[in-house]
């Protein structure tokens, strides 16, 4: 089966991203996401305004900076 659009949704992100991000989660999941890449010519992962706000909630509650910056860096593209 080949997908050419993936839907990250927010619990992903966080899971694979967030400041509770454990090796025992985060890496099954990023390897997950760095597999599915291949299997298509051309794949898109996608995910709505929504789920930015949601991933940047606890980041910006806490201070945190720099996981601020990398969820915008992950879920923010040109175009």
């Amino acid at each position: 089966m080949t997908f050419l659009r993936i839907y990250l949704d927010a619990n992903i992100l966080i899971a694979a991203l967030g400041d509770d991000a454990t090796s025992d989660i985060a890496l099954p999941l990023l390897e997950i996401i760095g597999n599915v890449a291949p299997t298509a010519a051309v794949v898109t992962f996608v995910t709505s305004e929504l789920n930015l706000a949601e991933t940047l909630v606890r980041a910006i509650w806490n201070g945190d900076k720099p996981q601020e910056q990398g969820f915008e860096n992950a879920l923010i593209s040109s175009g």
